[in-house]
């Protein structure tokens, strides 16, 4: 009969390999858009894109004229921002 321990420490482990892995293969290097918004006095515009750190999933909040808006592409030279309803 083996020891609980090596079956502890077997899930530990493959826990552990499964988290470097979705690390190593991109699954955590997408934005949390929750954190990513912007407060600024204008509407965005198509330059406002991922030359200048904007990615998909953003938000941004004109304080001007009522609005917030969201990052659906960010391709350079023609950011795609959708107004929030």
């Amino acid at each position: 009969m083996r020891d609980k321990s090596v079956g502890i420490a077997l899930a530990v482990m493959m826990i552990f390999f499964g988290l470097i892995w979705a690390q190593t293969n991109g699954f955590s290097s997408q934005p949390v858009a929750s954190s990513d918004v912007t407060v600024q006095g204008a509407a965005p515009t198509v330059n406002d894109d991922i030359t200048r750190g904007y990615f998909p999933g953003y938000v941004w909040i004109d304080q001007a004229g009522p609005g917030a808006y969201i990052a659906i592409s960010t391709a350079a030279g023609s950011a795609d921002w959708n107004k929030m309803d």
